[in-house]
């Protein structure tokens, strides 16, 4: 029994020392290392099987940087998930009296799925103002277009041309494409959209940003994720110059653990931190394209951000099996009181 307790300390001593590498390398490199890309998109999980490790070890005669160690561990993991489980709902807005709401829903339909007919049929049971696409191939726009004609009237598609996938938007509304931007062989990762509602401006953005994991763009993970990054800085230089409000959503490939969240956090407000109930994890629905086995989304890659004057009413994870490996997601969105035609 002695035996097997020095062993059961050594390998929670280990874990801790390993966890504790890889959490000053995060805090200090963050996601500039390729090779750190997939450790830090599982900051939650490794923060949380540290700090329960460290009380594991706590109850073997721990020596005293254990104690140290774990309430360390519990402050950065409060820092960055305590969210998680607030509920934070928008301000009453008192005598401005009332404003325009909007619902839009984002979703990955990754190119491998074979039929959307279990989206189309979601849709039209629920059916959002605007839908914005990403990973969206011309047979799955056909399929809609056949399914949603008279739901959507307003419809824009754009494919990188080898791999015939790329980024769209189904619209209930008028709406303006304003702008696109496409990285080489990787194809469209931003549309620049404008829509009115009762007379005011909004701007959406559909993003789907490079995964440093993409096969279709020679470089290493450094490489990639500088190209990622050349994307996001274009993202938030042309959102910033935006007079309406401004909306950035989609498939972002980077959790909150992420340099690229914090900071596009420090220019605008992430929509589930306002009114999503859990961490509204999105990925893996699947285990596409391995299996087509259906799994518990463990990450949250899928996000959406707001400039100041908007307000989110409602933020929801799309949780029934749709297809693809991301689960869709959809926000409320409130628009200032008011009218802006600019």
């Amino acid at each position: 029994m002695a035996f097997l307790q020095r062993w059961y300390r050594r390998l929670l001593s280990c874990w801790l020392g390993l966890s504790l590498t890889w959490l000053v390398l995060w805090k200090t490199l963050g996601d500039w290392n390729g090779l750190l890309y997939l450790l830090n998109s599982l900051a939650f999980w490794i923060l949380s099987g540290a700090w329960l490790a460290s009380w594991l070890r706590f109850g073997f005669r721990a020596p005293w940087w254990v104690h140290l160690l774990r309430e360390g561990l519990g402050l950065i993991w409060l820092r960055h998930y305590a969210w998680m489980f607030v509920r934070r709902l928008p301000r009453p807005r008192g005598d401005a009296g009332p404003a325009p709401e909007l619902q839009v829903l984002s979703a990955n339909l990754l190119k491998k799925i074979r039929t959307v007919r279990p989206f189309t049929r979601y849709l039209k049971a629920h059916p959002a103002d605007v839908v914005l696409l990403q990973e969206v191939t011309h047979h799955a726009v056909a399929e809609l277009e056949e399914e949603l004609p008279d739901l959507y009237p307003y419809r824009y598609w754009i494919a990188d041309p080898p791999a015939q996938m790329g980024l769209g938007v189904f619209s209930r509304l008028p709406l303006i494409l304003e702008a696109r931007w496409s990285t080489g062989m990787a194809g469209p990762y931003t549309l620049r959209l404008r829509v009115y509602l009762e007379g005011q401006a909004l701007i959406l953005y559909n993003i789907h940003l490079l995964s440093p994991l993409f096969d279709g763009v020679h470089g290493d993970g450094d490489q990639l994720l500088s190209m990622r990054n050349q994307q996001v800085k274009r993202i938030l230089a042309d959102a910033a110059a935006q007079t309406a409000p401004v909306l950035l959503m989609g498939d972002w490939n980077t959790t909150e653990a992420s340099d690229i969240h914090q900071t596009v956090s420090r220019q605008f407000r992430d929509c589930w931190a306002d009114a999503g109930v859990g961490p509204g994890w999105t990925w893996p629905h699947n285990l596409e394209p391995h299996s087509r086995l259906g799994a518990r989304p463990c990450l949250r890659l899928d996000h959406a951000f707001r400039s100041p004057e908007l307000e989110v009413t409602d933020a929801r994870v799309i949780s029934q099996p749709l297809g693809s490996d991301h689960a869709p997601v959809a926000y409320t969105i409130r628009l200032p009181g008011q009218v802006d035609l600019d």
